[in-house]
């Protein structure tokens, strides 16, 4: 359940970070949006998120919008927004680049990941038919 985003800053990109709590967790109901979560969780999830690279040698993330969590409503559209853009360029529709961005697949811990056109199409597949029956 989508609660919040944060907009962290890497490497010059907006890497956008989702707040959700599982549909399934007991206080699920008690939150519908970033607003209702107690901020004492709110910035021990924000305290991770800037301070999770120092310990590889990095400085601590950089955040826009003064580091403020944004609601549901800009983390849903984000996430539609992206969506999109993605099912555009797997459809061919659009480039995965642009003048001032870039979408790919990645992984946190094996940097860019390869998908053959077939696992693309399963993974593709898949989400429509997981949107499909939401």
């Amino acid at each position: 359940k989508i609660l919040g985003i944060w907009a962290m800053i890497d490497e010059g990109e907006t890497d956008w970070k989702l707040l959700a709590i599982n549909v399934n967790d007991p206080d699920a109901d008690k939150y519908n949006d970033a607003s209702d979560v107690p901020k004492e969780i709110t910035e021990k999830v924000f305290t991770f998120l800037r301070d999770y690279k120092i310990p590889a040698g990095s400085g601590p993330n950089q955040f826009a919008f003064n580091d403020e969590l944004k609601d549901k409503a800009l983390a849903v559209e984000v996430i539609s927004e992206t969506a999109d853009q993605w099912k555009a360029i797997f459809n061919g529709d659009k480039t995965n680049e642009g003048d001032d961005w870039k979408m790919s697949l990645s992984s946190a811990s094996e940097g860019k990941a390869q998908v053959d056109q077939a696992a693309a199409e399963k993974i593709f597949k898949d989400q429509e038919a997981w949107k499909n029956s939401a």
